[in-house]
């Protein structure tokens, strides 16, 4: 199949970039040679930046008429995609107005395919976004997501950095029922301490107020409250670490993507489906899909392991 320009439209949350990543490594390993536009959310998207890779984001106006029925884009829009061989787009489109447009425009060959699994079909989300390539023949020997970092995202951390252990804890997710409660985290963290001299470095997103300050407010010894930042400076923060904690969330899924020794707490989802996929990733499930049903025990015993092969 002759491919020389291709591209990607994938929104949703961090999490949902961060699991299609094999997707764009085994596109680019296949055609290494063909530029490759990544449309979405751009702040996410900055994740995968690399060479020849083009990053836009979809709530741009240029984009908005493909979405009405006989839409057409703005000019410019228009000639970069009519130049496009192999559009596959991630987005939900029950009418197949998108996808129809696209077409009408000049795009050679759009895949239309649905961003999350079944509920009750046993296969990983990653396995699932990579269907699409398997359709078209492209091999897939790519099944876990990483991140190349630049010498400047580095760079821009190195006054967080410290010589001790660090353990990087997220108390945050998406929603209220995935989140075990701070005084857990704040609980597994005075124990690592006083165990482990390790530090603790917290962070937070956008839709996590003050959770940070929660969990800090009992932490005994000294923590360190990562500002918002970059989600690339998070993860060359996250490269340095010894251990992460967090809930099914995004920045789990970050720090599995940097190759960090991860615990992962998860409540009603599925593991099987939306569990971070890295080298060293031991995921708790609640056996009643109630998180606030894990003990902290479970979770200090398997990040007290970690930390002592780590540090």
């Amino acid at each position: 199949m002759s491919i020389s320009c291709i591209c990607i439209v994938r929104t949703g949350a961090l999490g949902d970039v961060i699991l299609t990543l094999p997707v764009i490594h085994n596109l680019r390993r296949a055609y290494p040679h063909a530029p490759l536009d990544l449309v979405g959310n751009s702040r996410l998207l900055e994740l995968a930046k690399g060479h020849n890779i083009h990053i836009d984001n979809i709530d741009r106006a240029a984009w908005a008429p493909l979405f009405a029925p006989d839409g057409m884009p703005f000019e410019e829009l228009a000639n970069r995609l009519h130049k496009t061989d192999l559009l596959i787009s991630y987005l939900p489109d029950p009418d197949g107005i998108f996808a129809q447009n696209l077409c009408r425009i000049g795009v050679s060959r759009v895949i239309t395919h649905t961003p999350r699994p079944i509920e009750t079909h046993p296969i990983h989300t990653i396995d699932h976004l990579l269907q699409p390539l398997h359709s078209l023949n492209i091999a897939t020997p790519i099944a876990q997501p990483f991140i190349h970092l630049t010498t400047e995202d580095q760079q821009a951390v190195a006054p967080y950095l410290t010589p001790l252990p660090v353990l990087l804890i997220h108390p945050g997710s998406g929603g209220v029922s995935k989140r075990w409660p701070p005084e857990c985290f704040a609980e597994v963290a005075n124990a690592l301490t006083e165990q482990t001299h390790c530090q603790i470095f917290l962070s937070s997103g956008p839709a996590d107020d003050d959770l940070a300050q929660r969990v800090a407010s009992h932490i005994k010894t000294n923590v360190k409250i990562l500002p918002e930042l970059p989600l690339r400076h998070l993860a060359a923060i996250m490269s340095h670490c010894t251990a992460y904690l967090g809930n099914d969330s995004g920045p789990s899924h970050l720090a599995a993507a940097m190759g960090v020794p991860s615990v992962v707490l998860f409540g009603p989802t599925h593991p099987h489906q939306w569990a971070p996929r890295g080298p060293s990733v031991v995921v708790i499930q609640a056996q009643n899909k109630q998180i606030t049903s894990i003990l902290s025990d479970q979770v200090i015993s398997k990040l007290l392991f970690m930390i002592s092969l780590n540090s």
